[in-house]
């Protein structure tokens, strides 16, 4: 017992000095008035102190320190393990619980045994696909997949009957789905459906209406937008009519900068389409609308060009637009471009920038496009697309940085091609916590030709300078494209597009999700 060893005179107990004057009976200058309690007292704190913590012998762990309890029944601390996990008060294993490596491809975490789990990083977490016993696809754009405000996603197309083409062939097609890849709700709507926006209540879905469809004329096309509930039920739905002209929405962005200057309404949006009221050739435009679907203003981009179209809208932190697309499918010069855009009637462009060579070849114009557009918070823009590489149908990804010095134009940093021998796109593009990008698009090893049925889904992973980490395919053996991209919740990626190699009926929605990055 320490306190049995205690000396008044000196005041030592063990390696403990006690100061004599906190003893019982102590009277100032004479030491040996002290009496020292007996083990026997009860009711003091050093009664508790000597009440045994643990059975000698015992082992256990604190934190990832072991511990042991001596003979004295008090646990004793041994430094941490060192990339070891103490498990039963001893370190076992190769690595310690907060240990974690990451590669491009792969992320090594320590488990509770103090080994390593690796997770391939380009594995998906889950597959699925969406459809009927027609023909589902949807189009080859960012635009076709929107988070809805309740977290979960929706991917709109158009589903038909084996053999039916064109606007008015089938129905507009809107499958809900989970985080994890479960179909929620599938809808069918009138018309021919290619682009949707997530509102907190819902989502805006917007298209071609069918010649005849709730006012549109029969001879023209007009463009279409309705609101979604979050059941699928549809809020209100309009055609938009242009007077002898064509008129068709290609993608919708939200919350709305409004074209005439106006402040934005709540949930308002805006629309890039083409229409061909200057002459025979569709010209791009914005329109913007309110939270119910009124028109608000209209905006034209006449480039001069044969045959122009915006694939893909995004609004920058300034409140301006940037819209990618293509220029001059039917003329002598083809060229993937991005347009600037004010957000006001009286700032209205504020220039474009054609990207990469002038070609003209017999071949589809979204070979030679910009598909995607990504503003970063820098003020930078990420272009994604398409290019030819050479005169015999080999096309390229490519993926490019872009600045508009003083708000105006559009001028090039850099740009890099991803591919090889046949044909590869890129169609969407989503930025990484690291500052790196990840690209979904589609490769084939035959050329780049309007028949070729023989792609994959395409995803490569590069740095912040554009340079790839990895790429992968994805799909089976028939007809795989992908077309949209987006981060979720849990910090995976889920990668959408459509699908001839599985699914209910010859063509279907197709999704999967992968890590792509390590998890923070």
């Amino acid at each position: 017992d320490p306190l049995q060893s205690c000396q008044p005179d000196t005041g030592e107990c063990g390696s403990t000095v006690i100061d004599p004057a906190t003893l019982p009976n102590y009277t100032p200058g004479d030491e040996n008035s002290v009496t020292v309690p007996s083990a026997g007292d009860a009711g003091t704190a050093d009664a508790d102190a000597r009440t045994p913590e643990c059975v000698g012998g015992a082992k256990r762990c604190d934190g990832n320190a072991p511990q042991v309890c001596d003979e004295g029944g008090r646990w004793r601390t041994s430094p941490a393990c060192n990339h070891q996990t103490c498990i039963d008060g001893a370190c076992v294993g190769v690595c310690a619980p907060a240990d974690r490596e990451c590669l491009p491809t792969t992320s090594k975490a320590c488990n509770p045994t103090g080994n390593w789990t690796t997770t391939d990083l380009t594995v998906p977490k889950w597959t699925q696909t969406y459809g009927t016993a027609n023909n589902e696809v949807l189009q080859v754009a960012p635009s076709t997949l929107a988070k809805m405000g309740d977290g979960n996603y929706l991917l709109v197309g158009n589903t038909a009957e084996a053999g039916a083409v064109g606007v008015g062939a089938g129905d507009g097609y809107a499958v809900k789905l989970s985080p994890t890849g479960a179909k929620l709700w599938e809808k069918t709507l009138g018309t021919y459906l290619v682009s949707a926006t997530g509102t907190t209540d819902g989502a805006i879905v917007c298209g071609t209406a069918k010649r005849g469809l709730l006012g549109c004329t029969a001879n023209r096309n007009c463009g279409y937008c309705a609101k979604l509930g979050l059941d699928g039920s549809i809020v209100w739905q309009k055609t938009y009519v242009q007077a002898n002209n064509d008129l068709d929405f290609y993608d919708v962005v939200a919350p709305g900068g409004l074209p005439d200057g106006g402040a934005p309404a709540t949930e308002s949006f805006v629309v890039a389409g083409r229409t061909t009221s200057g002459d025979a050739f569709f010209d791009p435009m914005l329109q913007s609308f309110d939270a119910n679907g009124t028109l608000l203003g209209t905006n034209i981009h006449r480039t001069g060009k044969r045959q122009d179209q915006f694939y893909d809208l995004r609004r920058a932190g300034d409140g301006t637009y940037f819209a990618a697309g293509y220029l001059d499918e039917y003329g002598p010069c083809q060229q993937a471009y991005l347009a600037h855009l004010g957000s006001s009637a009286t700032d209205a462009f504020r220039g474009q920038l054609p990207i990469g060579p002038c070609l003209s070849i017999a071949h589809p114009p979204t070979a030679n496009a910009a598909s995607a557009v990504l503003p970063l918070a820098d003020g930078s823009v990420m272009v994604a697309g398409s290019q030819y590489v050479d005169a015999t149908a080999t096309v390229e990804a490519f993926l490019g940085r872009y600045t508009a010095p003083g708000g105006g134009a559009p001028v090039e940093a850099w740009r890099k091609f991803h591919g090889g021998p046949g044909a590869q796109t890129a169609n969407a593009v989503e930025q990484l916590p690291d500052g790196g990008f990840l690209l979904v698009g589609a490769t084939s090893a035959l050329p780049w030709t309007a028949d070729n049925e023989a792609f994959d889904v395409f995803v490569v992973r590069t740095n912040a300078s554009g340079d790839v980490l990895w790429e992968r395919a994805y799909g089976g053996a028939g007809n795989d494209i992908g077309s949209s991209v987006a981060r979720m919740a849990d910090g995976s990626y889920l990668i959408t597009g459509r699908t001839t190699s599985s699914g209910a009926g010859s063509s279907d929605f197709y999704a999967f999700a992968i890590p792509a990055v390590c998890p923070p």
